[in-house]
């Protein structure tokens, strides 16, 4: 199955994410191919705040879902959290065009301004909501815009507070968010993420038993699951 799906952000990077999850490097051409298409997104209309990456037509139609499933409600949260998340994959894929090197930069420099430009201001582990954090921080753990330490950390704090005693935490995306904590392995002190994760390792566990085997959906997370469990 290819990576591009020409009329869909949303299942394009849907795509890559399981490609480059179950299948390891892609070829340079197909990373190549990618990533141009994805960099010609930027700045359309529908971008967020006119900076990002942007969704198209059939996307703001349909509504979509992250990675890990949860769906995403708004327009608004849409633009940010696949323009955040296409700005990630742009850094994943590696590639060395200009055409693709000048979008990431310019899309990576309008958010930096959103988030208070040189400044580190509060709340400084958050970004708009919970999903839109999540995205936030798999850009940062990525190596995607500034302060990244200080931005993961203060997040990772952030969602200690959100504990609902439970296994999760409350405003954040189970399983989203232990795919961001699994990532965090250089950007942020690895001690952070994996104590979050081992206060959600029992849930994680029962999640597991109850994943059909056969699912597309169940397969991601399970994936996301047993990488997060790995790491404690």
């Amino acid at each position: 199955m290819g990576v591009i799906v020409e009329d869909s952000l949303v299942e394009t990077l849907n795509r890559l994410d399981d490609a480059l999850l179950f299948d390891g490097e892609l070829p340079l051409e197909r990373r190549l191919r990618v990533a141009r298409w994805i960099a010609a997104r930027q700045g359309m209309p529908g971008a967020y705040r006119g900076t990002l990456f942007a969704p198209t037509e059939r996307d703001f139609a349909n509504g979509g879902g992250v990675y890990t499933g949860e769906k995403v409600r708004s327009g608004a949260g849409l633009a940010c959290k696949f323009g955040l998340e296409a700005a990630r994959s742009l850094i994943r894929l590696g590639v060395e065009d200009p055409l693709v090197n000048d979008a990431l930069v310019r899309a990576s420099d309008g958010m930096i301004r959103n988030l208070g430009g040189s400044q580190v201001s509060p709340p400084l582990g958050m970004y708009c909501c919970g999903s839109c954090s999540v995205a936030m921080w798999r850009l940062l753990a990525a190596g995607g815009l500034n302060h990244r330490r200080r931005r993961l950390e203060a997040g990772i704090a952030l969602l200690h507070s959100r504990r609902d005693g439970k296994g999760r935490w409350r405003s954040f995306p189970f399983y989203y968010t232990l795919m961001a904590l699994g990532e965090m392995d250089h950007q942020a002190r690895p001690a952070m993420a994996i104590s979050e994760i081992r206060y959600a390792a029992a849930t994680c566990i029962k999640c597991l038993r109850r994943l059909p085997k056969d699912d597309p959906l169940s397969k991601r997370r399970r994936e996301v699951l047993q990488r997060a469990l790995a790491k404690c």
